[in-house]
């Protein structure tokens, strides 16, 4: 099954998709590696620290390889890849 979870910049998508998984979820970040926004950064550790453990974070922007994992993959914000 895939779901698709839609809305604006903030509004809670990237929270409620990881609501509908449980398990180890592989947790693809295709967004920019700027390292020098500090703004994004704590947006970055934000969305670590309320992700379990057993999640694993691959950041890629090869979203064909990310989708082909085993297990469940949930791919955050494509419109920052």
């Amino acid at each position: 099954m895939k779901v698709l979870v839609t809305g604006g910049v903030r509004s809670g998508k990237s929270r409620h998709a990881e609501s509908l998984l449980s398990g180890p979820v592989s947790y693809v970040a295709p967004g920019p590696t700027n390292d020098s926004d500090p703004d994004w950064l704590a947006r970055i550790a934000a969305h670590r620290a309320r992700r379990p453990a057993s999640w694993t974070t691959v950041e890629t922007r090869d979203l064909v390889s990310a989708l082909a994992l085993d297990g469940p993959v949930l791919v955050d914000c494509l419109g920052t890849g």
